[in-house]
């Protein structure tokens, strides 16, 4: 299964914010500037549909978080989920 982690890297004195997406593979990767007119949690959200767009895939994603580090992005599908 594909996922996606997001994480914000901090600005340097030659470059703003931003923030980087890459799949569970560490193959595919794309990062952009931090756009501080959305929320945090939508500026992940945006650099996590932008890699899906680089990379042509497709589907339904569900958000989580994997603590104070970033965003974790799953395809959802019939097979992978279920209810407790």
């Amino acid at each position: 299964m594909k996922s996606i982690f997001t994480k914000y890297i901090p600005a340097t004195n030659f470059r703003g914010g931003r923030i980087k997406a890459i799949d569970s593979d560490h193959k595919n990767s794309i990062t952009l500037p931090y756009d501080d007119a959305l929320s945090t949690n939508d500026v992940h959200k945006g650099v996590a549909i932008a890699l899906c767009n680089k990379m042509n895939w497709h589907g339904t994603l569900v958000e989580g978080s994997d603590g104070n580090k970033g965003n974790v992005y799953v395809f959802l599908t019939e097979y992978n989920s279920f209810n407790i």
